[in-house]
């Protein structure tokens, strides 16, 4: 089993880190994050990281999602949702496959709202 946590990264910010969820091939984290993505950033990218927690060594890279074009899910271009599994790819590009040979996926709930003022 794996202790997985995501870091979130809208493109050179500092990351949002999720809990980590130990002893699970199939954790679920249910948390929310706010990221504020401004006309002049048109070509924004959300990078999701899924990584192993290790108590004794460095965490391991487990695989990672990238989301472009999130101005055009933004309220000045309409808004937009996504709600996918998205395959989780090793940094050479292939999908990370699990022990049951299947494609590793990470289930993403993205919503763009107009900023409250």
């Amino acid at each position: 089993t794996i202790d997985a946590y995501v870091l979130l990264q809208l493109d050179n910010e500092h990351p949002f880190r999720t809990a980590t969820v130990k002893k699970n091939y199939n954790p679920k984290w249910n948390e929310t994050f706010t990221f504020t993505i401004l006309p002049e950033a048109r070509d924004s990218k959300l990078k999701l990281t899924v990584m192993d927690w290790d108590n004794t060594t460095a965490d391991d890279f487990v695989g990672q999602v990238e989301i472009k074009d999130l101005w055009d899910m933004s309220p000045a271009q309409g808004g937009g949702r996504i709600d996918a599994s998205m395959p989780l790819l090793r940094l050479d590009g292939n999908p990370v496959v699990g022990e049951d040979k299947k494609p590793s996926m990470l289930h993403i709930t993205l919503e763009c709202k107009a900023e409250a003022r």
